[in-house]
């Protein structure tokens, strides 16, 4: 599999892996604000306390970028038992796509 990014790795050890690919449905591909503080924050209320502090603590006060991470996520998903159309739902690729990764056919 692909080396994960930074942010992702840390957000690995703060948060539970459900928490993660549900933050990555939601938000994976955008830019987020990261406040100063989570408690209160507008994050924190979307989210949860769990991944605005883990982002707090990753870079807060900075405007950051969520990566995608859809091969990371196709397996995951995959080995959650979800069906290829529903991963392909949720990740926002093709079914083809889900299989091609699954079958180790990505680039």
């Amino acid at each position: 599999m692909t080396k994960l990014p930074d942010i992702l790795i840390a957000l690995l050890e703060s948060v539970e892996e459900n928490v993660l690919l549900s933050f990555l449905d939601a938000s994976g591909g955008q830019q987020i604000s990261v406040p100063r503080n989570a408690a209160g924050s507008r994050l924190e209320h979307c989210f949860g306390p769990e991944i605005a502090q883990a982002l707090v603590n990753w870079s807060g006060g900075e405007t950051i970028s969520i990566p995608q991470c859809r091969i990371w996520r196709i397996h995951k998903l995959a080995s959650r038992g979800l069906r290829r159309n529903e991963i392909a739902l949720r990740v926002g690729v093709t079914t083809r796509r889900v299989s091609m990764v699954l079958a180790g056919q990505h680039t």
